[in-house]
């Protein structure tokens, strides 16, 4: 257009200049207030197409750089940042990553934040990377009021409940000692044997275990807790003494170097052999490349939906890792849970540094009690504070990598667990889910409630272990049986000791009762027999309750006294009043006289003086003035006898005429009736 333009003005010009010198001039003015529009509308143009510079946020990343958890985020993070702004080119805000090394160390850990509060202008934080940096951070954040978001620490220890602005982008330790519980209760575990790290990370998770165990009836023996700096020997001397009793079932949970350790001495000292049960928590289930555990564990990791663009991402991620780390090996090139939390934790970041410059959320101004301060995000509005941040990434809610990410009172919901086989390669199997809504399941739905899939366990066995065997060191329980028993008595309870050997041996009913109940024990009970002197029940009793005895074995009485001082078994043998009859009846089949049998001979003869004597008494009051009882002698001494007969049913024909017979009359027949 230019080009025509500009012959066009110069064909005018040319033929203007024949008519007239004026009209060039004018032509001239003319062009050149085109030019300027021209110029004008292309700067106004080129001002709308180009879009305004992003506020930039700073957002401090602290974490161990060395550790394993530390070079998945370093890998991670900057990947989940650029995938986000991929996805939203159009984002008015950047966050920019100020990373520190703390190399594990908390005083590291707090200096890094205090130079990112006061002199980086970082606006929140994510990590630390262990739970004691984090809570040490967290409490220096809440004093700066500055969002600290952790995708790794997982320790109980420290919750949005002890640090205001802190906010856990990852599952709580505790959240899987539930399940723990459940896996024991499934198959038939009665005793389990906590390993862990001795610092905050193992210790705080242990009281969650042991309440969910001892809800589910199951008992923790004893627990065991080895350093992070453990050398093996200290390892194995520790493993070698849970060797020696009868537990079999270990829940270890440790961070990647030392659960190393502690399965590289497990190997050594056998205890990875058929009938031990290894169960690892999801902190060394996501890490199995670095953890290199032995076939058969069973593990516990965060349920994560597969979907097209979680497989995309680990594929990148995967190139992306050992590019970042060139001497990692293939097998730690897995995205497991730390990776998707902190992919998801920094997408939350970003998310609500978005949401908070679009006015999406309205607090007041300024920080928690004060006027506006350094918190402010700068280009984010001047109302807006590190309170207000918070609430943006605590009400952030989206898709993420490893599901739905929800912040629940500050905490990552808990939306299910996969149940997995460690296989011969290092690779997980699938056997099982556990919800808290349906326990454990085989598809993660109620139809197959209860059950799980095939478990290839330590030593390539496929038979459920029982969880205990008879322990080499353990004291057994002195159990007191009474000795001296009369020849009559020896049936039921019987205690001897051959003189040669000093040796105990104990039968007898009650003894066969004790025993059955101990073979019907999920765990072994090692006991031994021991003599009890001749003394009453009472003392026996007394003689258990102090400490003399740890049990006693006879038919002893359950009374209120004797339980104040022992706690007695169910009662195995009632004391009610029974009849014994025979099965088979041999009597005769004349039974006519059957009523007579229980009459005696001499009750008999009881009962017939009395009636001749209640006869005998009514003749002589009633004679004298009664003439059914006159006549000859023959005929009143069988009135009386009829009479004295008669009178047990009340047949009599005679008419009494004296209040005296009347009286005396019912007293020989109720008598011999009584008698009868």
């Amino acid at each position: 257009q230019g080009v025509r333009l500009r012959g066009l003005q110069t064909n005018c010009s040319l033929d203007a200049a024949v008519d007239s010198p004026d009209l060039s001039a004018m032509a001239g003015h003319t062009h050149a207030r085109f030019l300027l529009a021209c110029l004008a509308a292309s700067i106004l143009l080129t001002s709308q197409a180009q879009p305004a510079t992003p506020t930039e946020v700073k957002v401090g990343f602290i974490v161990d750089a060395g550790s394993p958890v530390g070079k998945i985020a370093t890998t991670t993070i900057p990947m989940a940042l650029e995938d986000f702004y991929a996805a939203y080119p159009n984002s008015p805000v950047r966050v920019r990553i100020l990373p520190h090394d703390s190399g594990g160390d908390v005083v590291a850990a707090a200096s890094a934040a205090l130079q990112l509060m006061t002199v980086q202008g970082a606006r929140a934080i994510l990590g630390p990377q262990s739970s004691v940096e984090s809570a040490f951070v967290a409490d220096l954040a809440t004093q700066a009021q500055l969002p600290v978001v952790s995708f790794s620490a997982t320790s109980p220890s420290v919750s949005p409940a002890t640090a205001a602005f802190f906010a856990r982008a990852a599952l709580s330790d505790a959240s899987q000692a539930d399940a723990i519980a459940a896996l024991a209760t499934h198959f038939g575990w009665r005793r389990v044997v906590p390993i862990y790290q001795d610092d905050d990370y193992g210790a705080a998770f242990v009281p969650f275990l042991v309440d969910a165990l001892t809800a589910e009836r199951t008992e923790v023996p004893y627990r065991c807790a080895l350093p992070a700096a453990a050398l093996h020997d200290a390892i194995a001397a520790a493993l070698l003494r849970m060797e020696s009793e009868q537990t079999r079932v270990f829940v270890l949970h440790t961070r990647p170097e030392l659960a190393k350790k502690v399965f590289a001495a497990a190997v050594d000292t056998g205890m990875m052999a058929e009938g031990y049960v290894w169960i690892i928590t999801d902190g060394l289930t996501g890490l199995l490349g670095s953890v290199d555990p032995p076939q058969g564990v069973i593990g516990l990791t965060p349920y994560v939906p597969d979907t097209t663009r979680l497989r995309g991402v680990k594929k990148r991620w995967a190139h992306r890792y050992m590019r970042d780390h060139r001497d990692a090996e293939p097998a730690q090139a897995v995205m497991g849970c730390y990776a998707l939390w902190a992919y998801d934790a920094a997408w939350a970041v970003a998310s609500a540094a978005e949401r908070l410059s679009s006015g999406d959320l309205s607090s007041p101004p300024g920080l928690v009690g004060g006027k506006g301060g350094p918190t402010d995000i700068a280009g984010l509005g001047k109302s807006t504070s590190g309170l207000n941040f918070l609430r943006a990434i605590n009400s952030t809610k989206f898709d993420g990598l490893g599901g739905k990410f929800e912040l629940v009172n500050g905490e990552l919901a808990v939306p299910a667990f996969q149940v997995v086989n460690i296989m011969d390669n290092g690779r997980e199997r699938g056997i099982g889910f556990w919800t808290l809504l349906h326990g454990l399941s085989r598809h993660g739905s109620n139809e197959s409630r209860g059950e799980l899939g095939p478990v290839i366990w330590p030593g390539d066995s496929t038979v459920r272990p029982t969880g205990w065997v008879q322990p080499t060191s353990a004291r057994k329980l002195r159990v007191a049986v009474p000795g001296n028993v009369s020849d009559s008595y020896k049936p039921i309870v019987r205690l001897e000791v051959d003189p040669a050997t000093n040796q105990t041996t104990a039968s007898g009913f009650v003894i066969e009762v004790f025993e059955a109940a101990v073979r019907l024990l999920p765990y072994a009970l090692p006991f031994e027999y021991v003599k009890a002197a001749s003394m009453p029940y009472d003392d026996l009793v007394q003689a258990v309750g102090n400490g003399t005895f740890d049990a006693a074995v006879a038919d002893i009485t359950m009374t209120a006294n004797r339980s104040n001082h022992v706690d007695f078994t169910l009662p195995y043998a009632g004391t009610a009043i029974a009849m014994l009859v025979r099965v088979r009846d041999q009597r005769s089949n004349k039974r006519t006289w059957v009523f007579l049998k229980p009459l005696r001979y001499d009750l008999w003869l009881v009962s017939a003086a009395f009636f001749l004597f209640t006869g005998f008494v009514v003749w002589a009051i009633e004679h004298r003035g009664n003439r059914e009882f006159r006549g000859p002698a023959s005929y009143q001494v069988g009135t009386l006898l009829y009479f004295g007969f008669s009178t047990l049913v009340f047949a009599h024909r005679e008419t009494l005429k004296s209040n005296l017979s009347s009286w005396s009359r019912p007293w020989p027949t109720t008598a011999s009736c009584s008698g009868a």
